[in-house]
């Protein structure tokens, strides 16, 4: 009885052991510059969801202040079909590009491009909302490269 306890403290004691993830959003939004003015061009649903990741960003002077421009498309493509000839695979590619400006320093466009495959849905209204997801988890992806760009770069 006293080693199972015993052993059951170690483990919960020792559980975590000062884990913690690589890019959290804590020390993502600790970084060393703001953005200050960014021109969207593109998508729309895209531009709306980019711009509330990004309003994260938008702070009082840092050491690194950028401009950006963004240019934003989605593509959604059918990869695979039934016999009857209706759609069974598709894919979904967020094409952006990024037009990194800063003052006294040379332009930096950063090509992003990330993409899914996934399955037709026979309810129309769970496959409009999981594309929906989709996206937003792409632009999480493209969130975390386009910052980790903007802190390491000198």
């Amino acid at each position: 009885m006293f080693k199972k306890f015993f052993l059951i403290i170690i483990l919960v004691l020792s559980g975590a052991c000062g884990y913690e993830a690589v890019n959290t959003e804590k020390k993502l939004l600790s970084s060393n510059f703001s953005i200050n003015q960014v021109i969207f061009l593109g998508d729309k649903e895209i531009n709306r969801n980019l711009k509330q990741k990004i309003n994260k960003y938008t702070r009082s002077k840092e050491i690194k202040n950028y401009d950006l421009q963004i240019e934003s498309k989605s593509i959604k493509s059918i990869l695979g079909k039934d016999t009857k000839g209706n759609a069974t695979i598709f894919n979904l590619e967020l094409d952006i590009t990024i037009i990194i400006k800063r003052t006294n320093f040379e332009n930096i466009e950063l090509q992003i491009n990330e993409s899914f495959k996934y399955n037709n849905n026979s309810n129309k209204f769970e496959l409009q909302s999981y594309e929906r997801d989709l996206k937003n988890n792409l632009l999480g992806i493209v969130m975390q490269k386009l910052v980790n760009k903007l802190s390491n770069n000198q």
